[in-house]
């Protein structure tokens, strides 16, 4: 009789722990489920900023690359004033000699 006790404890025992490794396993699951979410969720944020940030990055390109050219075109301006200076210079000093001379 002692051993019929002694076995019925040991399944109900080992009923129990097969029970709370059951709850045990289903928690770990679940918080890992929960884990990965939160990771898939940080994982979006950041690729959203790193989009946003190259977006910013292009947009910066684009104006730096477009105050270049209005750069260009301002110095190919100067450039022609000044030969059109120098021209014009170049005149005078003809028109004065021929008439001092």
């Amino acid at each position: 009789m002692l051993v019929h006790f002694m076995l019925k404890q040991g399944r109900e025992l080992r009923d129990l722990i097969d029970s709370r490794h059951s709850e045990a396993m289903t928690a770990i699951a679940k918080q890992g489920g929960e884990l990965r979410e939160h990771a898939d969720r940080l994982h979006r944020e950041t690729m959203a900023a790193i989009a946003e940030q190259r977006e910013h990055a292009d947009r910066l390109h684009r104006e730096a690359m477009d105050a270049i050219a209005k750069q260009g075109e301002r110095l190919v301006d100067l450039h022609l004033q000044a030969m059109a200076a120098v021209a014009a210079l170049g005149e005078r000093t003809a028109a004065l000699e021929a008439r001092v001379g």
